[in-house]
């Protein structure tokens, strides 16, 4: 029953694959999933092993792409130390469990950041992070903005006052061409931008992940918090998610580079902070996988 079991695995393999297994490495296989088969005297009854596990060169598992394979086109190869018995069922000899965890699809490994806070987790936990952390410095900057000079922002003196009356004509009309300055539009909205962005890229989020967060959190400074003093401005919707992501990509780019020098002096680290400062918020200046 047990080698009739690992005969129909091996001629599954085969003819799925349309390779030829090597023989010695089969035979290791064999050994393996027959002891593994046998545990507590009893058939435990077959197997399949689904195409979604096997890679685009034909081996099992992301975990055997390396060296312990054999990479001859036209063969499909184990590693046979991959194939211990601690990685099946310790109670049933199953085979799953912790033997599933090695052959799992990983992110590409140029695009996310792994080892960081939460780069693992669902989009949603970066998410309510983000939002979290930048909502709160946005209602802050809010208030630093209502201290500030009206020739710097640009808004009505009497903007609070009529609060309610503002937020809801930026519900019901277009926006507008602001007439801010030259730095807020094309250097304060960019740099407000690529903080969004690497809010979620710190997070280990992919690009588009980011970029999309960055779109979010401009709309919803535009359309709400500010929106209660002033129209929603056409530049900064385009420009604060769009420059921003472009801008975030590189200093999140450029913090890493100085960051896995590891031991930086005090200099390096202002200069990551003000690079990437949702870097250090979310990991401090800890040095990513």
């Amino acid at each position: 029953m047990k080698l009739a079991a690992v005969a129909v695995v091996a001629a599954l393999i085969l003819s799925t694959r349309g390779a030829r297994a090597d023989e010695a490495v089969s035979v290791a296989v064999e050994a393996q999933l027959d002891a593994a088969l046998s545990i507590g005297g009893e058939a435990i009854g077959s197997f399949k092993l689904p195409d979604s596990i096997f890679n685009d060169r034909g081996f099992l598992g992301y975990a055997l792409t390396d060296s312990s394979v054999y990479p001859s086109a036209g063969h499909f190869g184990f590693a046979p130390e991959e194939f211990q018995p601690s990685l099946f069922h310790q109670t049933t000899g199953r085979l799953g469990g912790i033997v599933a965890q090695p052959f799992l699809p990983q992110p590409p490994a140029g695009d996310v950041l792994r080892g960081v806070r939460n780069w693992d987790s669902p989009y949603g936990r970066k998410f309510l992070r983000g939002i979290l952390i930048v909502t709160g410095t946005e209602i802050a900057s809010g208030v630093v903005l209502a201290l500030m000079p009206r020739e710097f922002t640009n808004w009505d003196d009497t903007a609070y006052q009529r609060g309610s009356a503002n937020l809801k004509r930026a519900w019901s009309e277009p926006p507008v061409w602001d007439g801010d300055n030259f730095f807020n539009n094309y250097l304060g909205h960019p740099y407000a931008g690529a903080f969004y962005y690497n809010m979620i890229r710190s997070q280990g989020g992919t690009v588009r992940q980011s970029f999309f967060y960055a779109l979010f959190q401009s709309t919803l400074w535009e359309y709400v918090l500010e929106a209660v003093a002033e129209q929603p401005s056409i530049q900064d919707l385009v420009v604060t998610p769009i420059v921003g992501s472009l801008l975030g990509e590189v200093f999140h780019q450029l913090s890493l580079q100085i960051i896995r020098k590891g031991h930086l002096n005090f200099g390096q680290k202002v200069l990551v902070f003000f690079l990437n400062p949702s870097y250090v918020l979310n990991n401090g200046f800890r040095v990513p996988e």
